[in-house]
């Protein structure tokens, strides 16, 4: 640890303020030097993992805290922490940077209005609900298949998709308040293992947006928990409107296909397809 000074706090001996806000300049600045975009905006377990790697030694408890986020508490002068966030999001106040640039980098994507989108591979990772092996994580990439239990990623469970949608139907159900049908929609939505395009019209992108949103503060915890860099393209920017899998209809779209491969030869006779299915767009 570095040098303590003699103060007290709370009857103890605590570690010099100067230390820990060299401490968290020398992490901001380990961010801006291996190139990170936004280097100086980070989320706490991250910051706290990069003082870890500067000091492994570091203990909350040498300035006279119980916990990380009180730690940073006294450096109000030095750092902002948006605590409205999970984990909470730490910016460096004197960073060479627009204000406003800082302001508006200091919070997640506008999710539901932008186009952007998580990375594909770990977009699957989080979302492929039906994966016998999951995903791993093989340093550069996430790959499909069983790997370590150190380096599996947190694909989402049924029961985790359901609490998300029922988080999702109490936040938004005041905003459909005297329609009926619109409320029936958002409560099947709910309740059955049905698209999101039962959901309202005008609810579908704040969905799509919150459920976004869910993914990249899954995975931020997840490479923050191991000690991983997130990656910088984690989340991702591009022209046109995200092209992202609905694991409802990819659910329906198996049922259907198991479906046909119970038929019988009389079943298959009389079943009809719409000709745009037989000669649209090729599968990929």
């Amino acid at each position: 640890m570095t040098e303590s000074s003699s103060s007290e706090l709370g009857g103890k001996d605590v570690a010099s303020l100067a230390d820990g806000e060299r401490l968290i300049r020398d992490a901001f600045e380990q961010a801006r030097a291996s190139g990170k975009k936004d280097w100086q905006i980070m989320r706490s377990p991250v910051l706290k993992n990069r003082i870890l790697q500067l000091d492994d030694a570091f203990d909350e408890q040498s300035w006279g805290v119980d916990s990380f986020s009180q730690f940073l508490a006294r450096y109000p002068n030095l750092v902002e922490v948006d605590r409205s966030l999970r984990p909470p999001l730490v910016a460096l106040r004197d960073a060479s940077a627009d204000p406003g640039e800082l302001q508006s980098a200091g919070q997640l994507p506008a999710w539901g209005s932008s186009r952007l989108r998580i990375r594909p591979d770990l977009w699957s990772a989080i979302m492929d609900v039906d994966s016998a092996d999951g995903y791993y994580w093989d340093g550069s990439e996430a790959r499909r298949g069983k790997g370590s239990g150190e380096n599996k990623l947190p694909t989402v469970t049924a029961e985790d998709l359901r609490g998300w949608r029922a988080d999702f139907v109490s936040a938004v159900m005041q905003d459909v308040k005297g329609s009926p049908p619109a409320e029936q929609r958002l409560r099947r939505w709910q309740d059955e293992p049905v698209s999101s395009r039962t959901l309202p019209q005008s609810l579908r992108g704040r969905w799509m947006g919150t459920l976004k949103k869910h993914v990249q503060e899954r995975l931020e915890t997840w490479f923050t928990d191991h000690h991983i860099e997130v990656p910088n393209d984690l989340v991702m920017g591009q022209a046109s409107p995200p092209v992202v899998r609905d694991t409802d209809t990819e659910y329906l779209r198996r049922m259907v296909i198991r479906a046909v491969e119970d038929m019988t030869r009389a079943d298959r006779e009389e079943l009809r397809l719409p000709a745009r299915t037989l000669f649209g767009r090729r599968p990929r």
